[in-house]
Protein backbone atom coordinates (compact mmCIF):
# COMPACT_ATOMS: atom_id res chain seq x y z
CA UNK A 1 0.00 0.00 0.00
CA UNK A 2 2.65 2.48 1.42
CA UNK A 3 6.27 2.08 0.36
CA UNK A 4 9.19 4.63 1.61
CA UNK A 5 12.63 3.71 -0.07
CA UNK A 6 15.40 4.97 0.88
CA UNK A 7 14.10 8.29 2.30
CA UNK A 8 16.53 10.89 3.02
CA UNK A 9 15.97 14.87 4.57
CA UNK A 10 18.86 17.00 5.80
CA UNK A 11 18.65 19.91 7.73
CA UNK A 12 21.39 22.18 6.97
CA UNK A 13 24.11 19.92 8.40
CA UNK A 14 22.49 17.28 10.05
CA UNK A 15 20.82 14.62 8.40
CA UNK A 16 17.01 13.71 9.66
CA UNK A 17 16.43 10.78 7.83
CA UNK A 18 19.27 8.52 6.11
CA UNK A 19 18.27 6.35 3.41
CA UNK A 20 14.65 5.00 5.54
CA UNK A 21 12.82 1.90 4.17
CA UNK A 22 9.74 1.55 4.89
CA UNK A 23 6.12 -0.26 4.37
CA UNK A 24 2.01 -0.21 5.42
CA UNK A 25 0.19 -2.96 3.88
CA UNK A 26 -3.44 -2.98 3.46
CA UNK A 27 -5.08 -3.23 6.63
CA UNK A 28 -1.75 -2.96 9.29
CA UNK A 29 -1.32 -0.93 11.66
CA UNK A 30 3.14 -0.21 11.90
CA UNK A 31 4.21 1.41 15.16
CA UNK A 32 7.00 3.92 14.44
CA UNK A 33 8.72 4.56 17.74
CA UNK A 34 12.27 5.25 18.80
CA UNK A 35 14.55 8.08 20.76
CA UNK A 36 13.43 11.87 20.68
CA UNK A 37 15.25 13.10 17.87
CA UNK A 38 15.30 9.72 15.92
CA UNK A 39 13.63 11.43 12.73
CA UNK A 40 9.77 9.95 13.68
CA UNK A 41 8.30 13.47 13.42
CA UNK A 42 10.29 14.21 10.25
CA UNK A 43 9.18 10.82 7.89
CA UNK A 44 5.31 11.59 8.66
CA UNK A 45 6.27 15.04 7.40
CA UNK A 46 7.67 13.96 4.26
CA UNK A 47 5.14 10.80 3.53
CA UNK A 48 2.56 13.52 4.14
CA UNK A 49 3.70 16.29 1.40
CA UNK A 50 4.96 18.84 4.26
CA UNK A 51 8.42 18.23 3.37
CA UNK A 52 10.34 17.06 0.28
CA UNK A 53 12.70 14.29 0.70
CA UNK A 54 16.48 15.12 -0.05
CA UNK A 55 16.75 11.35 -1.52
CA UNK A 56 14.65 8.66 -1.92
CA UNK A 57 11.03 7.51 -3.53
CA UNK A 58 7.55 7.02 -2.19
CA UNK A 59 4.86 5.10 -3.69
CA UNK A 60 0.97 4.86 -2.73
CA UNK A 61 -0.89 2.05 -4.16
CA UNK A 62 1.74 1.90 -7.12
CA UNK A 63 1.80 5.53 -7.87
CA UNK A 64 4.30 7.76 -6.82
CA UNK A 65 3.80 10.40 -4.47
CA UNK A 66 7.89 11.56 -4.16
CA UNK A 67 7.64 15.58 -2.82
CA UNK A 68 3.63 16.10 -3.49
CA UNK A 69 2.33 18.63 -1.98
CA UNK A 70 -0.47 17.67 1.22
CA UNK A 71 -3.81 18.56 -0.26
CA UNK A 72 -2.83 16.06 -2.86
CA UNK A 73 -1.66 13.40 -1.37
CA UNK A 74 -4.61 13.96 1.21
CA UNK A 75 -6.96 13.51 -1.70
CA UNK A 76 -4.71 10.25 -2.95
CA UNK A 77 -6.27 8.94 0.76
CA UNK A 78 -3.78 9.64 2.90
CA UNK A 79 -4.72 11.69 6.52
CA UNK A 80 -2.57 12.31 9.28
CA UNK A 81 -2.97 14.01 12.43
CA UNK A 82 -0.54 16.58 14.56
CA UNK A 83 1.02 16.15 17.94
CA UNK A 84 -0.68 19.52 18.78
CA UNK A 85 -3.74 19.47 17.49
CA UNK A 86 -4.98 22.13 14.99
CA UNK A 87 -8.15 22.37 14.23
CA UNK A 88 -10.42 25.83 12.60
CA UNK A 89 -10.16 27.53 16.25
CA UNK A 90 -13.47 29.67 15.09
CA UNK A 91 -15.55 26.68 14.36
CA UNK A 92 -17.72 24.32 15.81
CA UNK A 93 -16.30 20.47 16.48
CA UNK A 94 -19.49 19.54 13.94
CA UNK A 95 -17.96 22.63 11.59
CA UNK A 96 -14.61 21.63 11.32
CA UNK A 97 -15.50 18.12 10.31
CA UNK A 98 -17.67 19.52 7.19
CA UNK A 99 -15.08 21.37 6.15
CA UNK A 100 -12.76 18.14 5.45
CA UNK A 101 -16.06 16.32 4.15
CA UNK A 102 -16.25 19.38 1.38
CA UNK A 103 -12.63 19.89 0.75
CA UNK A 104 -11.07 16.35 1.63
CA UNK A 105 -10.70 13.24 -1.13
CA UNK A 106 -14.41 12.67 -1.85
CA UNK A 107 -15.06 17.18 -2.05
CA UNK A 108 -18.61 16.79 -1.15
CA UNK A 109 -21.49 18.93 -1.72
CA UNK A 110 -22.76 20.61 1.64
CA UNK A 111 -25.80 18.66 2.36
CA UNK A 112 -23.47 15.70 1.71
CA UNK A 113 -20.85 16.96 4.05
CA UNK A 114 -23.22 17.86 6.61
CA UNK A 115 -24.42 14.60 7.05
CA UNK A 116 -21.56 12.86 6.90
CA UNK A 117 -19.87 14.94 9.34
CA UNK A 118 -22.36 13.94 11.75
CA UNK A 119 -21.71 9.98 11.02
CA UNK A 120 -18.02 10.89 11.69
CA UNK A 121 -18.50 12.27 14.93
CA UNK A 122 -20.65 9.88 15.78
CA UNK A 123 -18.11 7.42 15.05
CA UNK A 124 -15.22 8.99 17.53
CA UNK A 125 -17.18 9.26 20.06
CA UNK A 126 -18.11 13.17 19.75
CA UNK A 127 -22.02 13.54 18.93
CA UNK A 128 -22.97 15.06 22.02
CA UNK A 129 -20.41 17.53 21.09
CA UNK A 130 -20.96 18.37 17.70
CA UNK A 131 -22.13 21.84 18.08
CA UNK A 132 -19.41 22.96 20.81
CA UNK A 133 -16.72 25.46 20.03
CA UNK A 134 -13.34 24.49 20.26
CA UNK A 135 -12.32 25.86 24.18
CA UNK A 136 -15.08 23.52 25.13
CA UNK A 137 -13.25 20.39 24.06
CA UNK A 138 -10.63 19.03 26.08
CA UNK A 139 -7.19 17.59 24.89
CA UNK A 140 -8.99 13.73 24.55
CA UNK A 141 -11.56 15.14 22.21
CA UNK A 142 -9.66 17.43 20.29
CA UNK A 143 -7.19 14.23 19.76
CA UNK A 144 -10.81 12.46 18.92
CA UNK A 145 -11.88 15.61 16.67
CA UNK A 146 -8.46 15.06 14.46
CA UNK A 147 -9.21 11.53 13.82
CA UNK A 148 -12.86 12.81 13.04
CA UNK A 149 -12.03 14.67 10.38
CA UNK A 150 -8.69 12.93 8.88
CA UNK A 151 -11.82 10.32 8.67
CA UNK A 152 -13.55 12.68 7.06
CA UNK A 153 -10.84 13.42 3.97
CA UNK A 154 -12.10 9.89 3.15
CA UNK A 155 -8.54 8.24 4.45
CA UNK A 156 -7.50 4.89 3.64
CA UNK A 157 -4.04 5.38 5.69
CA UNK A 158 -3.57 7.16 8.54
CA UNK A 159 -0.40 8.77 9.81
CA UNK A 160 -0.91 9.19 13.51
CA UNK A 161 1.90 11.06 15.33
CA UNK A 162 1.69 10.92 18.41
CA UNK A 163 -2.54 10.68 19.46
CA UNK A 164 -2.10 9.68 23.15
CA UNK A 165 0.55 12.01 24.29
CA UNK A 166 -0.89 14.25 27.77
CA UNK A 167 -4.09 11.67 28.26
CA UNK A 168 -4.70 10.23 31.35
CA UNK A 169 -4.50 6.00 31.55
CA UNK A 170 -8.29 5.81 30.80
CA UNK A 171 -8.17 8.56 27.74
CA UNK A 172 -5.50 6.06 26.52
CA UNK A 173 -7.79 3.02 26.23
CA UNK A 174 -10.49 4.75 24.94
CA UNK A 175 -8.52 5.79 21.88
CA UNK A 176 -6.53 2.83 21.83
CA UNK A 177 -9.79 0.71 21.54
CA UNK A 178 -11.14 3.93 18.99
CA UNK A 179 -7.66 3.66 16.66
CA UNK A 180 -8.42 -0.42 16.95
CA UNK A 181 -12.22 0.46 15.22
CA UNK A 182 -10.62 2.37 12.89
CA UNK A 183 -8.25 -0.24 11.35
CA UNK A 184 -11.52 -2.68 11.52
CA UNK A 185 -13.23 -0.53 9.16
CA UNK A 186 -10.26 -1.29 6.77
CA UNK A 187 -8.48 2.02 7.44
CA UNK A 188 -3.92 1.36 7.40
CA UNK A 189 -2.35 3.02 10.37
CA UNK A 190 1.32 4.51 10.87
CA UNK A 191 1.25 5.49 14.29
CA UNK A 192 4.25 7.67 15.81
CA UNK A 193 3.87 7.42 19.50
CA UNK A 194 6.31 7.12 23.07
CA UNK A 195 4.13 5.01 24.87
CA UNK A 196 5.69 1.62 24.16
CA UNK A 197 2.57 -0.44 25.69
CA UNK A 198 0.43 1.12 23.83
CA UNK A 199 2.45 0.26 20.58
CA UNK A 200 3.27 -2.91 21.34
CA UNK A 201 -0.54 -3.78 22.25
CA UNK A 202 -1.92 -2.12 18.96
CA UNK A 203 0.60 -2.77 16.17
CA UNK A 204 0.94 -5.86 13.97
CA UNK A 205 4.61 -4.64 13.21
CA UNK A 206 6.78 -2.51 14.82
CA UNK A 207 9.45 -0.34 12.97
CA UNK A 208 12.37 1.70 15.18
CA UNK A 209 14.33 4.39 14.14
CA UNK A 210 17.43 6.13 16.01
CA UNK A 211 19.53 8.82 14.50
CA UNK A 212 17.62 8.90 11.46
CA UNK A 213 18.01 5.48 10.48
CA UNK A 214 16.21 2.11 10.86
CA UNK A 215 17.54 -0.24 13.14
CA UNK A 216 15.03 -3.04 13.88
CA UNK A 217 11.67 -4.01 12.08
CA UNK A 218 9.19 -6.55 12.86
CA UNK A 219 6.34 -8.26 15.15
CA UNK A 220 6.46 -6.23 18.33
CA UNK A 221 7.93 -8.46 21.45
CA UNK A 222 10.62 -9.66 19.13
CA UNK A 223 11.48 -5.84 18.39
CA UNK A 224 11.17 -4.85 21.83
CA UNK A 225 14.18 -7.35 23.00
CA UNK A 226 16.47 -6.97 20.09
CA UNK A 227 19.33 -5.66 21.95
CA UNK A 228 20.00 -2.55 18.97
CA UNK A 229 16.32 -1.34 20.10
CA UNK A 230 17.27 -1.70 24.24
CA UNK A 231 20.24 0.38 23.43
CA UNK A 232 19.19 3.23 22.07
CA UNK A 233 16.48 3.67 24.73
CA UNK A 234 18.40 2.62 27.92
CA UNK A 235 21.92 2.74 26.56
CA UNK A 236 24.99 0.34 25.70
CA UNK A 237 25.72 -0.62 29.29
CA UNK A 238 22.29 -1.72 30.14
CA UNK A 239 21.73 -3.46 26.44
CA UNK A 240 25.31 -5.26 27.64
CA UNK A 241 24.26 -6.28 31.21
CA UNK A 242 20.64 -7.70 30.35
Amino acid sequence: MLKCENITKKFGGLWALAGVDLSVAEGEIVGLVGPNGSGKSTLINVISGHYAPNAGRITFRGGDITARQPHQITRLGIARTYQIPRPFQTMTAFENVAVACMFGRSREAVADAQQNALHWLEVTGLGACANFPLEKLNLHQRRFLELARALACGAELLLLDEVLAGLNPTEIELSMAMIRGINERGVSILIVEHIMRAVVSLSHRIVVLDQGEVIAEGVSQQVMRDPAVISAYLGKDYARDH
